[in-house]
């Protein structure tokens, strides 16, 4: 889990450091955040103190964080409903 708690920082450090051109290349070539949504709501619960297991439970600022860091877009990938265990 801390893995994957890094690597997002690392990501994260490096989309602060990457500069573009001009506001209009931003447009044309957006930058796009992959994250893996299971590990990173357990890692939000975790940060937090309290289960995030749905996306409306996702505090604002965690967006607003990876907004700061230059994103455009987040893709959540792995966005499903568990089954039940037979």
């Amino acid at each position: 889990m801390k893995t994957v708690l890094v690597l997002l920082a690392v990501l994260c450090v490096a989309a602060r450091v990457t500069s573009r051109a001009s506001p209009s290349q931003s447009a044309r070539f957006p930058l796009m955040m992959e994250i893996s949504t299971r590990p990173w709501l357990y890692g939000l619960s975790q940060k937090y103190g309290y289960n995030i297991t749905r996306l409306s439970d996702i505090p604002i600022q965690e967006f607003k964080a990876l907004k700061s860091a230059g994103f455009d877009v987040v893709w959540m990938m792995g966005v499903w409903e568990l089954g039940t265990i037979k």
